[in-house]
């Protein structure tokens, strides 16, 4: 007995130490809100500075905040340190966020953040310093310039930034491109978060076509062997061998076809751009089909985004963003399962580029599908209804009025998105919109 009791607290200290020495060897702290300012409803940035000194790091950063969860893949070599920006909304918010560190080895570091929550009417204004110390009146924060956001997301409770010295000194290219997102947003009064396709999607779509087609095959196949049975009279067990052969050979080629077949994808969208800002924002609602039994990973490239899984369309897919920053839907669907879901991207994406050449302002299709059905504002030809890929049209004249748009709709998708198992076919259209304020011929 005495043997054992030793034994046990031999182990017990051990555990200790180990977990002491994981403790130590991961290190992790977390700021929320722009400059500690979060709103209900409103997107929310959080930095997560993960510290690895003596163990790699591979795992997810999970942060919750009310209702609201967001996950985010990690990975950190020995010994450095690097940082993680991550976005959440909540219209159920607390004054605090909950941001845990899941290793792969199931181990558990947890911190909690305080944030300041901010009514939706309070006017939040930003001010940019990088004096230590340095604020000025009437900024309800101040931030050096390395701690803005690299989203335009980051800035969504904001309503006014303000720079202390000269405008986007210092910044990442992802930060000014952000903050010049944002900006143009504001000037042409767009909310991006009430994007709404103006489209309407089939309530259901199911099965895609190429699993549809191997389906009907394979019970023609079996009904034809059922039938010609029918007709003969022997009493040997071969015709019978027959009927369990075709249905083998059927299955094995319907979920051969589905494991290889793409991954159907309908969608409506919009994406609106600004002037001669180089980003733009989008929202698509879509309905997604899997070809086969199994893992669904779907995910956007290459873009600022956000992924939502539809809870109407009865589907526990998990919202994520994979170790490379993009926005993923992952679960386990069955053969011809649908599942509904909506997009959130900013970045280089929309077909239009605005300039201005030889006196007239012009406006190019720099996109690879034809745009139609477009419309102009005064001042442009406006019996032009179509603009073909690397085509413009143009006015010398002053574009004026509050909101001055150029609209047309287009067959290609604002973003493309991929399947981890599965290529991925986007069939939808998308209406495209390029505000004009402020653009006049130079």
């Amino acid at each position: 007995m005495h043997r054992r009791a030793i034994l046990f607290a031999a182990l017990a200290v051990l555990a200790a130490c180990r977990a002491y020495a994981g403790a130590e060897a991961v290190r992790m702290s977390a700021t929320a809100g722009l400059g500690g300012i979060a709103k209900a409803g409103r997107w929310a940035p959080v930095r997560v500075l993960l510290d690895a000194r003596d163990l790699d790091i591979t795992g997810e950063i999970v942060v919750e905040w009310g209702a609201a969860r967001v996950k985010r893949d990690v990975a950190v070599a020995a010994p450095s340190r690097r940082s993680y920006e991550l976005y959440i909304q909540s219209g159920d918010v607390r004054d605090e966020m909950g941001v845990t560190l899941i290793s792969s080895a199931g181990e558990r570091h947890r911190v909690q953040v305080p944030i300041r929550l901010a009514s939706i009417d309070e006017p939040v204004t930003v001010c940019i310093d990088d004096e230590v110390g340095g604020r000025a009146a009437g900024c309800s924060v101040t931030l050096a310039s390395d701690a803005l956001p690299r989203s335009w997301r980051g800035y969504d409770v904001a309503d006014l930034v303000v720079w202390s010295g000269r405008p986007g000194r210092d910044l990442a290219d992802d930060q000014k491109r952000a903050l010049d997102l944002w900006q143009a947003m504001r000037a042409a009064d767009v909310d991006p978060t009430a994007l709404t396709p103006l489209s309407a999607l089939p309530t259901r779509a199911w099965p895609p076509r190429p699993l549809v087609r191997d389906v009907v095959l394979y019970l023609v196949a079996i009904g034809i062997v059922i039938t010609s049975l029918r007709y003969r009279r022997a009493r040997s067990s071969w015709p019978y061998s027959v009927v369990v052969a075709v249905a083998a050979i059927g299955s094995v080629a319907v979920v051969a076809s589905g494991r290889h077949a793409a991954m159907a994808v309908q969608y409506v969208g919009v994406v609106e751009q600004f002037g001669r800002t180089t980003d733009g924002v989008a929202t698509i609602r879509a309905i997604g089909e899997s070809p086969s039994a199994g893992l669904v990973a779907l995910h956007t490239t290459g873009v600022d985004a956000a992924l939502e899984n539809s809870p109407s369309s009865g589907r526990a897919l998990e919202e994520s963003v994979d170790a490379d920053g993009n926005a993923s839907l992952r679960g386990h669907l069955g053969l011809g399962a649908s599942f509904a879901f909506t997009v959130e991207a900013a970045g280089r994406i929309g077909p239009f580029s605005v300039g201005t050449t030889s006196g007239t302002l012009r406006v190019t299709n720099i996109g690879d599908r034809p745009l139609y059905g477009c419309e102009f504002p005064p001042g442009f030809d406006r019996d032009q209804r179509e603009i073909l890929p690397g085509k413009w049209v143009e006015t010398a004249h002053r574009v004026e009025g509050d909101d001055p748009i150029v609209t047309c709709r287009s067959a290609a998708p604002p973003v493309t998105l991929a399947d981890a198992n599965h290529p991925v076919v986007m069939d939808g259209e998308t209406v495209a919109v390029v505000h004009l304020k402020s653009q006049a011929p130079e």
